[in-house]
């Protein structure tokens, strides 16, 4: 196991522990990383892993490594802006970003160096592969090998309104101009006209399996779009939220849709089920699932909430604070700090308070037993 994923596991843990800040009721328990603990900017665009384990975040203030415990800034005097995002990484483990001013950058020997050989034109999608950089512009695609960095090729064809890329194995598909492209392995073009005269625009891409799933930003027909690697559309499929689209990310067998209200989870292989919704009323930019399971949930004013399990969910009460469950029936049956006892069901819904102390003494002692409530009777012990 590498350094920088021993540092983190062991950083998740502590932070489980200590950090205070949670998720509203009902939502899988999380850890907030802000500010306060060191992130350089609550304003964070992506989280991105790599091959050793360490966190890269883009935020405003520019681009950090997190090792679980510290934080590393990487500047650079070329940078005309420090805020970016497109976090990847090259097989010889230089992690690549780009500012919004549309400037590479890339990570080597803890040192960041800006890439001048491609043509800035403003916040333009680039993608990396085993063997290529491809950098898009208006006047086509630049390719550059990957270890040296020179250019390969260019490829001349008018980009007047590029949407997105995304690299897949040895392609390169991006959208613009309302028109699907595929550069090949053997760096030949093709496109697919498919969207033009559609009233959709700003359209991403992620990969799915052998499937490649577009949908708008904007959602205009609440719609996605699923095409094999020739750019040939197998089906499409319904997408009714949300409004709109901030990033889309697959996770298993899952399309995460980051939006500025929250998350809604699409499963991708059954069909008609329910969208599950998370982080309602915060706005969401990116969501990562590392390789030891946890995930990383960055926002747009909130800094990072991490999860060490999805599955765990945190609960808060209203109008009281428990201070001892018991099953009860086929729900619970709860003690609190008020004086009170409270009976609901199975998914903590539909309270229903069965007795209540006049004082409002706090039970911190409480014994249940189905004879002594069914004869009405209760007792308490109190400090």
């Amino acid at each position: 196991m590498q350094n920088g994923v021993k540092r983190l596991k062991i950083a998740t843990v502590f932070c489980c522990l200590l950090l205070s800040s949670i998720w509203k009721a009902q939502e899988p328990y999380a850890v907030n990383i802000t500010h306060k603990d060191g992130l350089p900017s609550n304003t964070v665009f992506q989280v991105f892993q790599d091959a050793k384990g360490y966190i890269w975040i883009a935020h405003q203030d520019g681009l950090s490594r997190y090792d679980g415990v510290e934080f590393l800034n990487y500047t650079s005097p070329h940078q005309n802006s420090r805020a970016g995002s497109f976090i990847t990484e090259d097989i010889k483990g230089r992690i690549w970003y780009e500012n919004f001013d549309g400037q590479l950058f890339y990570v080597e020997k803890d040192s960041l160096y800006y890439f001048s050989g491609a043509q800035s034109l403003g916040y333009i999608p680039f993608c990396i592969t085993d063997k290529h950089l491809f950098v898009l512009n208006f006047e086509g695609v630049q390719i550059f090998d990957i270890h040296s960095l020179k250019l390969l090729k260019s490829i001349k064809q008018a980009l007047n309104e590029i949407e997105y890329a995304l690299c897949v194995s040895e392609e390169l598909f991006f959208i613009s101009d309302r028109v699907f492209y595929k550069v090949t392995p053997e760096l030949e073009l093709i496109s697919n006209a498919i969207f033009e005269g559609k009233s959709i625009k700003t359209k991403q891409i992620v990969s799915f399996q052998d499937q490649l799933i577009v949908y708008s930003k904007y959602n205009e027909n609440q719609k996605r779009y699923h095409f094999d690697h020739d750019l040939n559309l197998i089906s499409t499929k319904e997408l009714t939220e949300p409004e709109y689209i901030q990033g889309g990310f697959v996770i298993q067998d899952e399309l995460w849709l980051a939006s500025s209200n929250g998350i809604v989870v699409v499963e991708l292989t059954a069909e008609n089920a329910t969208p599950k919704r998370l982080f309602e009323r915060t706005s969401i930019s990116n969501v990562l699932l590392d390789i030891q399971g946890n995930y990383w949930v960055s926002s747009l004013n909130k800094g990072i909430y991490l999860i060490s399990n999805i599955d765990n969910s945190f609960y808060t009460f209203k109008d009281f604070s428990p201070t001892k469950m018991f099953p009860y029936k086929k729900g619970w049956l709860m003690s609190t700090q008020e004086g009170m006892l409270v009976s609901c069901t199975s998914n903590l819904k539909d309270f229903n308070t069965l007795l209540q102390d006049n004082e409002k003494v706090t039970i911190n002692y409480s014994f249940y037993d189905s004879f002594v409530l069914n004869a009405k009777t209760w007792t308490h012990f109190s400090n």
